[in-house]
């Protein structure tokens, strides 16, 4: 599961529209649609807090059913700082992007 699909799990379980979601941060509906859709990796960890916050979820559910974030870690996630975790996430979409 990409990040856009988990996005749209997220919101679905949450009973939250598109266009609802968009609005809460400041995106259209369309774009928040293109991101679900989209194969791509490239969302920014600041995009992904702010979907975080309006879905009343942690960054981090986005992440933890990931395998790779599992490996080359000591522990769970839970053991990174907020500053930490964004930093790890970044790392590993840059990561992604470039392999």
């Amino acid at each position: 599961m990409n990040i856009g699909e988990k996005i749209s799990f997220f919101r679905k379980m949450k009973n939250i529209s598109q266009r609802e979601l968009g609005r809460r941060i400041n995106k259209t509906g369309q774009y928040i649609s293109y991101i679900e859709l989209s194969d791509q990796e490239n969302v920014t960890v600041s995009l992904l807090n702010d979907i975080a916050k309006a879905l009343e979820i942690d960054v981090k559910d986005f992440f933890e059913c990931e395998h790779s974030l599992k490996s080359n870690t000591k522990g769970s996630l839970k053991a990174f700082s907020n500053d930490e975790l964004l930093e790890e996430i970044q790392r590993r979409l840059n990561k992604r992007i470039e392999g």
